[in-house]
């Protein structure tokens, strides 16, 4: 796909500048690389539980303590970086964040005090958290509104393809070396694509002589608002029903998607399944998670650029643009759950190998569509004030679900088993699954009412 979205400048004194489409690649190209490094930095200790438990370093429970710590650092982060990011640099933010992140995993691959390891593992989120709204402020500056959904989509695979590079790489390392390894390859990779991205990545087109036209008005932007607060602002993100609805079931989803990385612990425990065929299984479900948000991203784009083209004549609230991604989203959340619950409950160790990845290629594409629509949902059901504000909010509720999934689920499965601990998510997915539904018919009879009113 093309991204040709803002147009050159008139310019006297300086060179023209390379054609677009070249700046646009390289800058999406850039993104996607640093945010992949950033994702496999945050994700390196993740790859190898397997490794780490045979060890003796660390106790399930005490793993389960580092990774909570970890996602409440990552959660505060990245709330305040979604608030702030309209007021600082992107590109400053980033780029910190790839200096910070190397350092602070070195740091945890050489330490052995559990509490020293806690505080780095707070730090690594705090530090990480900034990179995907410093990223989205990017990509937005330089993608026009029709095809947003899909670059969202495309700078959302790179933590797939870390699961699919970084996964199998990081239990080679382990098979060979030790899980310390894994810790240390990442950190260096970030410190090293440090100074590259400061000298490739732009903040926004005019600095490289280029105008946007990424500006749009949304139905209900139209109209000046009136100067509010920002409690007012908060509450009417809050209060929304597609925002409430959208936050929810992003904290439900969330929950789940993080929870897979304690699959391969499951497989090998109850299954017998290797540690290579662990990282095979993750492989294939970060494989069909670019396939899932791909396939969520360019939906979400042919539903927002078939309600722009009758909003001219219906002129429809800002929500209803988002009917069709809510419908799409119902879809993937009951299979996801109908997946999961088969690999987790349903499964036995006489399968072969090949149906779990099956399987798990299967639960990558129903996970991780949704996850690409929500983050669009939020933005684009906010006042365009708001939009980043709302996105802000989601990403909060999100990363409470993603806690969930740490020391609360692994201290659940050592009391309860994987079993029962999984089937309280996949209940969690659908009581939320209900909630947009009821969302949908609201919009539904919303629309009605409002076309019998016009005839």
């Amino acid at each position: 796909t093309k991204l040709i979205f803002c147009s050159k400048q008139k310019m006297t004194k300086s060179p023209a500048p390379p054609p677009l489409p070249r700046i646009q690649i390289l800058m999406v190209a850039a993104l996607f690389l640093g945010y992949f490094l950033l994702f496999w930095a945050r994700k390196a200790l993740t790859f190898v539980i397997p490794f780490v438990l045979s060890a003796g370093d660390m106790s399930q429970s005490e793993l389960g303590l580092l990774l909570s710590w970890q996602q409440a650092g990552y959660t505060v982060s990245k709330f305040i970086a979604g608030l702030v990011v309209d007021r600082v640099s992107p590109k400053a933010l980033l780029s910190g964040a790839f200096g910070l992140s190397g350092i602070v995993g070195l740091t945890l691959a050489a330490t052995e005090s559990l509490a020293m390891r806690c505080v780095l593992m707070i730090a690594s989120g705090i530090v990480i958290g900034v990179a995907w709204p410093s990223t989205v402020k990017i990509a937005k500056a330089w993608v026009a509104p029709f095809a947003f959904g899909t670059a969202w989509a495309v700078l959302s695979t790179a933590m797939n393809a870390c699961g699919i590079v970084g996964a199998p790489l990081s239990v080679q390392l382990s098979i060979n070396y030790s899980w310390r390894a894994s810790v240390q390859l990442p950190s260096v990779c970030c410190l090293a694509f440090c100074l590259p991205f400061v000298l490739l990545i732009a903040s926004e087109p005019s600095v490289v002589q280029l105008s946007s036209q990424t500006k749009t008005e949304r139905p209900d932007d139209a109209k000046s608002a009136p100067k509010s607060s920002w409690l007012t602002d908060w509450l009417q993100l809050l209060t929304d029903p597609v925002c409430l609805s959208c936050n929810l079931g992003y904290m439900s989803v969330n929950a789940c998607r993080y929870s897979v990385d304690w699959l391969p612990v499951f497989l090998s425990e109850s299954r017998n399944l290797t540690p290579t065929d662990g990282a095979a299984f993750t492989s294939c479900l970060q494989a069909g998670g670019i396939v899932g948000s791909l396939t969520a991203g360019l939906l979400a784009d042919a539903a927002f650029a078939a309600a722009s083209s009758s909003s001219a004549s219906s002129s429809p609230r800002r929500w209803q643009f988002n009917q069709p991604r809510l419908l799409v989203i119902c879809c993937f959340n009951l299979l996801c759950v109908a997946f999961l619950h088969t690999i987790v409950a349903l499964s036995n160790p006489d399968w072969p190998v090949v149906a779990y990845q099956a399987l798990g290629f299967c639960l990558g594409v129903c996970l991780f569509g949704p996850v690409a629509v929500y983050g669009v949902i939020a933005t684009e059901s906010a006042p365009t004030r708001l939009a980043f504000t709302s996105h802000a909010f989601c990403a909060l509720f999100a990363n409470v679900g993603a806690m969930v999934s740490g020391y609360p689920l692994g201290l659940a499965a050592s009391k309860f088993g994987w079993p029962a601990s999984v089937a309280a998510l996949e209940f969690w997915v659908l009581v939320t699954t209900v909630g947009h539904a009821i969302v949908l018919h609201r919009i539904s009879l919303s629309a009605k009412e409002k076309q019998l009113k016009a005839d």
